[in-house]
């Protein structure tokens, strides 16, 4: 009985994974618009970045109420994976352990406000002023395309209309502040 419910358990977590894989592969492979659940959708991204680099030592802590948004889920989707890979790739490449920490809360009745920060390395005043100039990249071994964080911006300015903020300096990891519309317009 008792090595019944041990996988009836897991059973239920495969499945718990698999819809979580289903939902963001079908939202990254189309830019359809609809409502959803900032948080939750979020979530989705964050679990499967933490499957990818689960060998590094790591914690993305995720805080938020849940708000419905009427507006893109696989392009916001896209955003955050992209800073996740940037902050593994060039804020964690020294080996510290990385912390990841994305607040939602809203601002008013009509935007949304996601502060994404990390622990890692920080940036130069003179890598942050190229940071979104394409193909500009400080990864070495080329790990990086330099092309992350224009994607980034074209997606909050273009797709989701919204603005981004970067702070950050060296030894003092990165921070993003990305204010977006619950509601796109045509």
């Amino acid at each position: 009985m008792e090595g019944t419910k041990v996988i009836e358990g897991n059973i239920y977590k495969a499945n718990e994974i698999i819809t979580t894989f289903k939902q963001v592969a079908v939202d990254q492979s189309s830019e359809n618009r609809r409502i959803f659940d900032i948080k939750k959708c979020i979530e989705e991204n964050v679990f499967n970045m933490n499957l990818k680099h689960k060998a590094i030592d790591h914690e993305i802590n995720v805080t938020s109420e849940s708000y419905n948004l009427d507006s893109f889920p696989g392009p916001l989707g896209q955003v955050i994976v992209n800073l996740i890979n940037n902050s593994f790739i060039h804020g964690f490449s020294d080996g510290r352990f990385g912390m990841i920490d994305i607040v939602i809360k809203a601002i008013d009745a009509n935007y949304i406000e996601i502060t994404y920060q990390d622990n890692g390395k920080g940036m130069t005043p003179a890598v942050l002023s190229k940071m979104f100039d394409p193909f500009f990249t400080t990864a070495e071994d080329n790990k990086g395309t330099g092309l992350g964080m224009p994607i980034v911006l074209n997606i909050i300015k273009k797709v989701l209309q919204g603005n981004i903020q970067i702070e950050s300096s060296l030894g003092n990891g990165f921070k993003a502040i990305i204010t977006i519309p619950k509601q796109v317009t045509e």
